[in-house]
């Protein structure tokens, strides 16, 4: 190993401890305060926790290709998980711990998540450097960055931002002709692929960007566009077997659908201001914010630890026409666009979870400005970024709402100025530093202490709105979902909170997730709910909804005069209740169209299904039409009798397993039989062996079955999975090939 090697090496040793100290000195002291169990606020806890030891659970007893009962009113584990871990590296290592230890071992995990943050990141800044020490620097901004710290709720994010990095190293590769290493851009793409694909849409666009404004420098060449795409191909094609199941699925997805709108040209005066605080202060809670906006869920911060934009500014001001420069100043100008910024999502969402990649080239060029002589440029720049922050906060503590209000727009005044002296503190160690000619020691020990500081802060941040006793409850409650079972697979429980229905057996009539089946949200519509594209309706607050799809059992603290059973963790004891609930399966003899029953009060139409189910066109069934006039008073209706009367036509034999679902009828004449599972297309139905035709009803699957006795059996196999092994196997076959043959083609050394 030659010298520059080893002292690679020597400083990929010291940035894996400094990491290590910065990411386990923040995690570390918030798993301590509850006995190792690590707790945060709203989506950490509601979601990445239950999702996870749901996941590996469901992974064990069924596979991936499975039907995810306990997420919602069930949904594909594919489609349902793929945007949270399914394909991440870090969710396969948490399979070598039991599922409920999950929360004990996150810290350790996301430890580790900091750390590859900061290996690719510093794997991509070396390349540009002379004196490769400050790669450390950059590499450290970049795994602990305001997008990390903001982001600190989302769990799987942190995913993206540890392994993009690969990408752009390895387009580099390639357009430097570095044949040896062209095994890297399709293996980057392939992690980045199967790992989240909402995020690899960002990614995709963020690399036409790099690639188009960059090339110049290295000229295009045929090869030059022709092994990027044939590298991108090849990642894509192995990521195939969960890549290509999921764009068939969010063709489908609610929230797949455009945004642009003519005032989303510009920001308002309000959000201008909330943005340039993104720029310069560092990172807040998202649901916890000083200024402007209480909460806010975009993933909003640009923030470098301590240096802040001063490095960029001296950069633009030197190199300005570089290509970094330019990608900078281009990704900048789109930030104050909603409509430009959405671009990174092809125009379906208007957020900012692409700053990830301009947070990068931030640390890129800041490492570089330290890496020269600029220490009267960082000295000016210093002093005006310090005296900005004060001016912004001294304005912003002066401006009202309206002219017709003196509402303030601040809500945190005591944040806002804590954060407002860390930006000038930052502010001021560059420019004690520029004296000292840009300090290494000085600088790293800062930067390391910054990093542990922000990051700990956003997590206490997040935090701080917790009741005393939440955390306690939350780990009571969790200890007690693992251990739920469910007395009867015909019925579901009256839950919506992810907590009690995903760790154990105790699958729920709705959720908190943005990936649920389209037909869920179908259902949701025709009762009127289409408030939110992640979080379903609370089906127990429309009168016989909840009995309709089999909601039967709950769970209370109080015991009552007869209950089923108790579970208790800790002082915390629930109590296991059961209603008058439709079963799952059961047979009508009537239709009804869906402009009929949309005619109906919402509160009417769950009693209309528990007789008829919703079709096109009522003349295709040998059944006779519900008739809604002679049912004008169905709310006077009794719902106990409607649901006597399903039961009395229930499905007998009713089994859940891996590949679905399976139950037997005899019933004295032909009959529609309608189960309260969400219809997708990858459902298969059979009658005694012969498979049948299922009907797409309000969301949810009918099938007609024959008088007499009869097997039914439902199995589920996600669109495209099968064919996507497929592409996978054989991409994986031919990088083989590629890696190979690139053995033996003549290398260009020349940087």
């Amino acid at each position: 190993m030659d010298i520059k090697g080893k002292k690679k090496l020597e400083y990929i040793g010291l940035l894996v401890v400094l990491t290590l100290i910065c990411a386990g000195g923040a995690l570390i002291p918030r798993a301590i305060e509850n006995d190792g169990f690590f707790l945060l606020a709203d989506d950490f806890n509601a979601q990445q926790i239950p999702f996870t030891v749901a996941l590996h659970k469901q992974i064990q007893n069924y596979g991936i290709n499975s039907w995810m009962w306990n997420l919602d009113l069930g949904t594909s584990t594919i489609h349902g998980m793929s945007f949270y871990e399914l394909g991440s590296p870090f969710f396969w290592l948490s399979m070598l711990f039991p599922a409920n230890s999950f929360p004990y071992v996150v810290t350790f995990i996301w430890v580790l998540k900091y750390i590859t943050a900061s290996i690719t990141s510093f794997a991509y800044i070396v390349r540009y450097l002379n004196d490769k020490k400050w790669a450390i620097i950059g590499a450290l901004l970049y795994a602990f960055s305001g997008f990390q710290s903001i982001n600190i709720e989302f769990y799987h994010f942190h995913d993206v931002v540890a392994f993009f990095p690969l990408l752009l190293l390895g387009i580099d590769l390639l357009m430097e002709n570095k044949s040896r290493y062209r095994f890297i851009f399709p293996l980057a793409v392939f992690i980045n692929c199967v790992c989240n694909y909402y995020f690899f849409v960002i990614e995709v666009i963020f690399m036409i960007f790099y690639f188009v404004i960059k090339s110049p420098k290295y000229g295009l060449t045929l090869s030059k566009i022709a092994y990027p795409l044939i590298g991108g191909v090849l990642g894509v094609g192995m990521a195939a077997m969960l890549f290509l199941p999921n764009i068939i699925y969010i063709m489908s997805n609610p929230r797949n659908s455009l945004g642009i709108y003519l005032e989303n040209i510009v920001w308002n005066s309000r959000d201008f201001l909330f943005l340039i605080k993104n720029f310069i202060f560092p990172a807040e809670a998202q649901n916890n914010i000083s200024i402007l906006n209480q909460y806010n869920w975009k993933s909003m911060s640009l923030y470098i630890p301590m240096f802040g934009l001063i490095p960029v500014f001296v950069y633009l001001k030197k190199d300005f026409h570089s290509w970094l420069g330019k990608m900078i100043v281009v990704l900048l100008l789109i930030s104050f666009s909603p409509i430009a910024s959405s671009v990174f999502l092809l125009f379906r969402e208007g957020n900012f979870r692409w700053w990830f990649g301009l947070v990068l080239l931030m640390s890129l060029a800041t490492a570089t400005v330290l890496d020269s002589d600029n220490s009267i440029e960082l000295r000016f720049v210093s002093v005006l970024y310090g005296l900005s922050a004060l001016l912004y906060t001294v304005i912003i503590c002066n401006v009202s709402w309206s002219k017709e209000s003196d509402e303030s727009i601040i809500f945190d005044y005591n944040k806002l100025f804590f954060l407002c002296m860390i930006t000038i503190f930052g502010a001021v160690i560059i420019f004690i530093a520029s004296y000292m000619k840009n300090n290494y020691i000085l600088l790293l020990i800062m930067t390391s202490l910054f990093c542990l500081f922000t990051t700990s802060f956003s997590i206490k941040d997040y935090c701080v709105k917790n009741a005393d006793d939440y955390e306690i409850n939350y780990i009571n409650k969790y200890s007690i979902a693992t251990n739920i079972k469910t007395p009867n697979e015909q019925y579901r429980f009256i839950a919506s909170d992810n907590l009690i229905t995903l760790p154990g057996e105790a699958n729920g009539t709705s959720s908190f997730s943005s990936t649920v089946e389209a037909s869920i949200v179908e259902l949701d519509r025709l009762f009127g709910y289409t408030q939110s594209s992640n979080t379903r309706m609370i089906k127990s607050t429309i009168e016989g909804l909840s009995e309709l799809l089999g909601g039967k059992y709950y769970l209370s603290r109080d015991e009552g005069e007869t209950n089923l059973g108790e579970y208790s963790s800790g002082d915390m004891t629930l109590y296991l209740h059961e209603v008058e609930a439709c079963p799952i399966g059961f047979a009508v003899n009537s239709v009804v169209l869906e402009e009929d029953i949309q005619s109906l009060p919402i509160e009417n139409r769950a009693k209309v299904l528990m007789s008829a189910v919703i079709v096109n066109d009522s003349n295709s069934f040998l059944c006779e039409e519900y008739d809604i006039v002679a049912q004008e008073n169905i709310n006077t209706i009794d719902l106990k009798t409607l649901i006597e009367k399903t039961k009395e036509k229930q499905v007998s034999q009713f089994f859940r397993d891996k590949n679905g679902f399976s139950c037997t009828t005899n019933f004295l004449d032909n009959s529609l039989v309608c189960f309260s599972v969400p219809f997708e297309q990858g459902w298969k139905a059979e009658v005694d062996g012969n498979e049948t035709n299922i009907i797409n009803s309000a969301g949810m699957m009918v099938i007609e079955v024959p008088s007499g006795n009869h097997f039914v059996e439902f199995t589920y196999s996600t669109p495209g999975f099968t064919l996507g092994i497929i592409v996978s196997i054989m991409c994986l076959i031919l990088y083989c090939i590629y890696c190979f043959t690139s053995l033996f083609l003549k290398e260009n050394d020349n940087k």
